[in-house]
């Protein structure tokens, strides 16, 4: 064990060798809570693919549109798509609509090429009923979206964003989206929510992107300017629903809430994120795992908060500000750069995240571990502080706690353990 320190003395206490610091059964708990989770893309998710000859087609006008083959109607501006297939869509319009209202079992391709859409009272595109609806944004096209700022509904009808979906919805291709959600939100899905790739950007009143099941990013390039939360999945009803996934793509985030929500589960698997948001960064109500994407976040709570586990095994963590840097029942780190700059406590492991908690005695099931990697924090509270045990297996952890004397580098109510393998420097 090597330890230094520099302005804060640090104490160790004497620990066993068993409780939280198993790390090997904390990898197989986590790898198995993250198998709840489909956090695949099918073939049809990935395939740009069409054939233009048999494709149908709608073409936009100032005021009217003009289509052509089976499953296509157009009245005025507003089109109706009610069958599966393939159908180009070009053009430009001040005061137009695409509604899909097809079968339930429908499979639906909308191609944008060049597509420039506006809807003074409603989403410029309505999935209102399909299986899944796949649109591809056509290499070399710009295409753009944008919705008033009141919408004129019926008592049944909850459209509240610019494109709104009641079935799965997937955006592939290697063309440019731009989604400006003036009444509330960007993109909307009941369903699930893909990106396979596409430049898109999105401004939005409220929140940028939400799938209700999951959220989905595999790739592309996405930019979110949201009055509220930039990504969110929302379903508290099925367990194995509610999570966002991320595996590949740039992501950048500028919104006035929450960056990336979800109920269940957030997976960062590659890609990068960068995020500023007043509020939480990542914020997960179940889990978080973190194996392999580059994340940036300036946060004005804490960056990455969830009810139960965070785990970071590869990838980095650049931490720029935050109220607390990590905050969890459990905080697992088995690899990858960690970076915390925070005004409170660096890693926060609590199991009373919600009320005030007067009672000194450790919590049972609470742990911070750290087992490889590098961590760096520096921070106005505690550096590393757990309401229960706190283990440095091995790794590197870099410490500066500053302003307040009566925190520390390192506070424990449980058990305290450092290996020999760990270095830990405190300044």
């Amino acid at each position: 064990m090597k330890i230094h320190t520099g302005l804060i003395a640090l104490m160790i206490c004497s620990a066993l060798l068993y409780g939280c610091a198993d790390d090997s059964s904390s990898s197989a708990d986590k790898s198995t809570a993250s198998g709840k989770y489909d956090t695949s893309l099918s073939a049809e998710d990935l395939d740009v693919g069409y054939d233009e000859s048999s494709a149908g087609t709608v073409s936009f006008a100032d005021a009217k549109a003009e289509v052509s083959g089976d499953g296509t109607q157009a009245e005025g501006a507003v089109v109706t798509i009610s069958a599966s297939g393939e159908y180009v869509i070009s053009g430009e319009c001040s005061d137009g609509r695409i509604i899909v209202d097809a079968d339930k079992d429908a499979e639906i391709q909308l191609i944008f090429k060049g597509v420039k859409l506006s809807c003074s009272d409603n989403a410029p595109v309505l999935i209102r009923n399909a299986d899944k609806v796949i649109i591809t944004l056509e290499g070399g096209t710009d295409n753009v979206l944008t919705d008033g700022s009141e919408y004129s509904l019926g008592d049944d009808e909850n459209t509240d964003g610019c494109i709104f979906s009641k079935a799965d919805l997937t955006f592939n291709g290697s063309g440019s989206l731009t989604v400006n959600g003036n009444y509330k939100h960007g993109i909307v899905s009941k369903d699930d929510l893909i990106i396979a790739d596409g430049n898109i950007t999105i401004t939005s009143e409220k929140t940028a992107l939400e799938g209700k099941d999951c959220v989905k990013i595999s790739g592309g390039k996405t930019v979110l300017n949201a009055g509220s939360n930039g990504i969110r999945s929302t379903n508290d009803d099925d367990e194995e629903k509610g999570y966002v996934s991320i595996s590949g793509g740039d992501i950048s985030i500028e919104c006035g809430s929450i960056a990336v929500s979800a109920v269940t589960y957030i997976s960062a698997e590659g890609g990068s994120i960068n995020a500023v948001c007043s509020d939480d960064g990542l914020r997960s109500k179940g889990d978080i795992s973190l194996t392999g994407a580059d994340i940036e976040i300036s946060s004005g709570d804490d960056a990455v908060n969830a009810d139960n586990d965070i785990t970071v095994s590869a990838g980095t963590v650049n931490i720029t500000e935050s109220h607390e840097g990590f905050e969890a029942k459990t905080v697992t780190i088995d690899g990858g750069n960690i970076s915390i700059n925070a005004v409170d406590d660096g890693i926060n492991c609590s199991g009373n995240k919600d009320n005030e908690d007067i009672d000194t005695a450790a919590q049972e099931g609470v742990c911070l571990t750290m087992n490889a990697g590098v961590l760096n924090v520096v921070s106005a509270g505690d550096g590393l502080d757990s309401n229960g045990d706190l283990i440095i297996n091995g790794g590197e952890v870099h410490i500066s706690v500053t302003e307040n004397e009566e925190n520390s580098a390192l506070d424990c109510r449980g058990e305290k353990k450092i290996s020999d393998e760990a270095e830990v420097l405190i300044n």
